[in-house]
């Protein structure tokens, strides 16, 4: 009977172990996912103009907030937009162009 109480505690004791470990490990992961959602990110941004320094600003702080990343701005000019910005962030693009809503406009009107 000793034989299998002490192989008993023995089992625990790895069970106890092998619990703990995986606890912490889980704990590193989230640990590691959070600082990986807080990498930052690249915005590229297109305009018809340049933008001036507090439109970059309130622009980046903008996309920060909604990203949960801090966001780094590569401005683009490009005048055959007309007006409005294109942005593209990772896989996603918002297109807020005149060029873009023009387009829109011609193919609602030419019934597309």
């Amino acid at each position: 009977m000793k034989v299998n109480s002490v192989a008993g505690e023995a089992t625990n004791k790895a069970l106890e172990d092998v619990i703990s470990t995986a606890q912490k490990l889980q704990e590193e992961l989230s640990r590691l996912t959070g600082k990986l959602m807080a990498v930052e990110t690249v915005a590229e941004v297109t305009t018809a103009v340049e933008l001036t320094d507090e439109l970059s600003k309130k622009l980046q702080a903008e996309l920060s907030h909604l990203t949960g990343k801090k966001v780094l701005l590569r401005p683009n000019v490009d005048e055959s937009i007309l007006g409005g910005m294109v942005i593209r962030l990772g896989d996603k693009v918002i297109d807020c162009s005149l060029r873009h809503q023009l387009d829109q406009m011609r193919d609602k009107l030419a019934g597309k």
